[in-house]
């Protein structure tokens, strides 16, 4: 897709001004350069700003409340891949899965595929890169992964920036845990921060071997389906906590006429108390090197009425800096085109 978020006529819902800062963000280690902003609501969008905050905390609890004045702290994601479980489609009648079948922890839930998610985070301990991996469940609102069909024994997962589907059984997730953490590290093998304590010299006596005693990839390769599109992620975890879960589908609803990427319900990415939480993962296509690059953008403190503010400004080549999160750049492993 040439752009990730395309916005049909929506000046005329936004109402706001910034004011730019002459300095590229330096917080969004991304492949795309953003301007980075301040933001100033006129007067008739912040009444609808508080209008909705008023609204989401008479749904939710005393301790549970949205709190605008609390400030986004400025943390960039660390991660090098990051899995999706892509939740089964709920039955005609039944709560969407973000809502009734995410629990608490989703380390917890021994149903299948959900089940997957703990073995697998298990498997990662112990590969290469395992612990640079993040891992969440999704739920499908729009685009292509909301139709596909559930195979019995099988636990899909969309990998970003492999930009791959992944359909893994359950006798496979040890093989699938070495293949994206890079093959199996023996105990004996792991480089700890103890070996770098010990000096430089350890630590690349360790590297060195554990190099050298690798004569090729350790694992088997999983082929996957391709998924080049980009998505929009918003975090919705209903049974972590209740202001995600309330805020997420106005979020979905406010997103879908103007957005042109995929729309997924997301679980727990931290952050609750500054809900709503928004990923937007740009693919920016596959190189004559035959790697995958991908934005990913993480957002915090989105209300419905500021949706179109900030897609507005991402399509200006604007980040509004109050609802940044961080930003991280991915690159794939070379892989066929």
């Amino acid at each position: 897709m040439d752009r990730a978020w395309v916005m049909p006529n929506i000046l005329t819902r936004v109402c706001s001004t910034v004011k730019p800062v002459l300095k590229l963000n330096l917080r969004a280690g991304v492949h795309t350069k953003y301007r980075h902003v301040d933001l100033n609501l006129d007067a008739a969008v912040q009444h609808s700003c508080d209008c909705d905050v008023k609204k989401l905390n008479g749904m939710l609890g005393p301790e549970s409340q949205l709190d605008p004045k609390i400030a986004l702290p400025a943390r960039t994601p660390q991660y090098h891949r990051h899995l999706m479980l892509i939740s089964p489609p709920s039955s005609p009648g039944q709560d969407p899965s973000w809502k009734s079948g995410w629990q608490s922890k989703l380390e917890l839930n021994t149903q299948w595929p959900y089940s997957a998610i703990d073995e697998l985070k298990s498997h990662l301990k112990h590969t290469h890169r395992g612990e640079g991996i993040l891992i969440n469940a999704i739920s499908v609102t729009r685009g292509p992964l909301a139709d596909i069909p559930s195979t019995p024994g099988k636990a899909s997962f969309l990998a970003i920036p492999d930009m791959k589907v992944y359909d893994v059984g359950s006798s496979e997730l040890q093989e699938f845990a070495n293949f994206v953490g890079e093959g199996e590290v023996q105990g004996h093998d792991k480089v700890s921060f103890q070996n770098f304590l010990q000096g430089a010299n350890a630590a690349s006596k360790l590297l060195d071997a554990r190099a050298s005693s690798s004569g090729g990839p350790a694992f088997r390769e999983f082929r996957g389906q391709d998924y080049r599109r980009d998505i929009t992620l918003v975090c919705g975890h209903h049974q972590r906590d209740a202001r995600c879960g309330v805020i997420a589908p106005r979020l979905i609803q406010e997103l879908d006429p103007l957005v042109d990427s995929d729309l997924a319900v997301i679980s727990h990415i931290g952050g609750h108390k500054f809900a709503g939480n928004l990923i937007l993962y740009k693919f920016l296509g596959i190189g004559s090197d035959k790697v995958a690059k991908v934005d990913g953008l993480w957002f915090g403190k989105i209300l419905p009425s500021t949706v179109p503010t900030l897609i507005e400004h991402l399509e200006r080549g604007e980040i509004i800096t109050p609802w940044f999160r961080g930003g991280c750049s991915l690159k794939s492993k070379s892989h066929p085109v």
